[in-house]
């Protein structure tokens, strides 16, 4: 502790030692580090640390005059000493450090020699070294390092290999039993993931006296849970919880400063500061780019007492069930979810699990600390075989069918793409296709035109539904077709000869009560949405405006027109025409000498001249 106490920092102002501007809390520490070790059986009694303190609180200080002291005093030949750091700057943190510590003593510059370009330091009497190095796994294979200080473990957390990566950096300590690992750290800036994730659980589990690990140290500065459910966390009066170093390296009105730009700044600046220099752990509810409903996850998560979370009880406790899957590739999860409501209370219950290929292990390796988690957790399977994953999806959904909860339609809702495989592993276990339904997305110009046809195909239906009925005329409607129609009997004999006599008398009855303005007019409607009642209507309210020339009237009879039975009728109609027409025979019209056009066809219908007519 003397040599600790006496190295000096230069990148301090007035250049004091150690023991002159470290606080207690520091000095305990490493006095921690140091009086593990038992000369006489020259054997490390603690074998792991790990120290937990905000940003700017002399960290990697504390590594650089650790190591610097380790090799100084160390009674190993050939001995090595290793600095871990995940990039390049956090190595150059620690390194520059320790060389200015060695400068700065005359003593130890003769003792030690400094390689900056490749950043060793080498006792010259024993020939150990410390080195620092940014890691991966080809800088620390082979490595028989006695002492191995890992700076900024929460960065490793990133790294998918980075616990192989430890193996091998401190796998030399077998043979050394005076050799410890010491893990240095802030608290990450996203949620816990990979072997950050790990040892914090299990550093904590020691903390609070659930795990019993003799050989483990953990100094970790964090709110306790009370104190963040009351956001007291945010009181800068508090500040000094996680800040141990407070009034010394970091000070309170630059903490202040910090805080109140971060509370004017959104949520990714504010997660740093928290993270950084209050050392919260992140939750998903935190995360500046999460899903919106993250925010109420946690406080929606069912009370043990109605569901302990696993899927027998779920089977137990739901009236119904449905399910939805997600499949993906070989580089992607197949994730299945079953929503089941509660039997009792009536709330809705997820449970979910995804399985993985080998081939994503090997293809996402910026997820793979992630997925380790959730394998360990159980909610993952890392599959063995290609057709794991599709079995034992099945096996679930046939245990939930069993259990008789899905309905009998729209049971399980299926990803479309790839999906093969899975409706034949269903169907050949009893599923209906009725029950399995495949899900698409649709853009918002689909869904337009969905709704689009929708409502064409309503309004259809409802105009069926007007203009077929018997009811008059109203200010908001037209008479239906069949208004004022009386039924007439059916022709005797039920031959064909029958059924020409009831054509004829309908087109006669047409004829008649339309004044020979037939309301039927033959034309293409493929590409009308019209029902056939809406068409027919339509044409007879053409037909009636196209023989007064856009000028319809009430026709009215007059005196002095050529005697006959069927009468006559004149419309007001365009001028220049005779205007007379003939009700019972509309081909004739009372003026021998008028030029305009007849109309070719009586009825109109079928025929190749419909709609060439008379004007008058």
């Amino acid at each position: 502790m003397a040599m600790f106490t006496s190295l000096r920092l230069m990148d301090v102002t007035g250049q004091p030692t150690i023991g002159e501007s470290c606080d207690t809390w520091l000095l305990d520490f490493v006095a921690a580090i140091f009086g593990a070790y038992d000369p006489d059986l020259g054997e490390q009694m603690i074998k792991e640390f790990l120290l937990l303190v905000s940003k700017k609180n002399t960290k990697s200080t504390i590594a650089a005059g650790i190591m610097v002291t380790e090799l100084a005093l160390g009674w190993r030949h050939e001995d090595e000493n290793l600095i871990l750091a995940p990039t390049k700057e956090v190595a150059d943190n620690s390194f520059k450090p320790a060389a200015a510590m060695i400068r700065a003593d005359e003593e130890l510059n003769d003792l030690l020699h400094i390689q900056d370009h490749i950043k060793l330091i080498t006792q010259r009497s024993t020939k150990a070294t410390m080195k620092v190095v940014a890691a991966d796994s080809a800088t620390v294979s082979g490595k028989k390092a006695s002492r191995v200080l890992i700076d900024e473990l929460w960065l490793f957390g990133k790294v998918p290999t980075a616990d192989a990566m430890f193996q091998e950096a401190t796998g030399g300590q077998a043979s050394r039993p005076e050799g410890y690992t010491l893990f240095l750290t802030t608290q990450s800036d996203q949620p816990p993931q990979g072997v950050f994730k790990s040892k914090l659980k299990e550093y904590r589990a020691i903390r609070d006296g659930t795990v019993t690990a003799p050989t483990k140290l953990p100094v970790l500065y964090e709110f306790p849970p009370e104190m963040i459910a009351a956001e007291e966390h945010v009181d800068p009066a508090n500040f000094y919880i996680t800040n141990p170093n407070l009034g010394r390296s970091v000070s309170q009105p630059w903490l202040q400063n910090k805080f109140d730009e971060a509370q004017r700044a959104d949520m990714p600046e504010r997660q740093v500061f928290y993270a950084k220099h209050l050392n919260i752990e992140m939750g998903v509810g935190l995360m500046h780019d999460a899903w919106a409903g993250a925010l109420y996850w946690l406080t929606a998560t069912a009370s043990p007492q109605i569901w302990d979370g696993t899927l027998d009880h779920f089977l137990k406790i739901v009236e119904v069930a449905v399910a939805g899957i997600d499949g993906g590739g070989l580089d992607d999860l197949l994730g299945l979810t079953l929503i089941g409501r509660h039997k009792v209370t009536k709330q809705w219950l997820t449970w979910s699990h995804a399985w993985g290929q080998l081939d994503v292990w090997e293809r996402r390796k910026d997820i793979v600390s992630a997925l380790d988690g959730f394998v360990a957790e159980g909610t993952v399977t890392k599959c063995d075989n290609p057709t794991q994953d599709l079995i034992e999806l099945a096996d679930i959904l046939e245990r939930v069918k069993d259990a008789g909860l899905f309905p009998e339609e729209y049971a399980i809702g299926l990803d479309p793409a790839g999906i093969a495989a899975i409706v034949d592993e269903l169907s050949g276990r009893g599923f209906t296709e009725k029950q399995m339904l495949a899900i698409t997305e649709h853009s918002t110009p689909q869904i337009e035109q969905i709704l689009r046809e929708a409502i064409q195909e309503d309004t259809s239906i409802a105009l069926d539904v007007v203009l077929l009925d018997a009811n008059p005329a109203t200010t908001v409607r037209p008479a239906g077709i069949r208004n004022g129609a009386t039924s007439a009997a059916g022709t005797a004999g039920g031959n064909m000869a029958a059924l020409v006599a009831d054509v004829k008398g309908m087109l006669a009855d047409l004829t008649t009560n339309t004044l020979g303005i037939l309301p039927i007019r033959c034309r293409s409607t493929a590409s009308s949405s019209f029902s056939l009642a809406a068409r027919s209507r339509a044409g007879a309210v053409r037909r009636r405006s196209a023989y007064g020339r856009g000028v319809p009237g009430t026709p009215t009879r007059s005196s002095g027109l050529p005697s006959s039975s069927a009468g006559w009728i004149r419309y007001r109609s365009a001028a220049g025409s005779c205007g007379w027409r003939c009700i019972s025979s509309p081909n004739q019209c009372s003026s021998s000498s008028c030029a305009r056009p007849r109309c070719r066809s009586i009825c109109g219908l079928g025929g190749p001249s419909c709609g060439a007519r008379s004007r008058s």
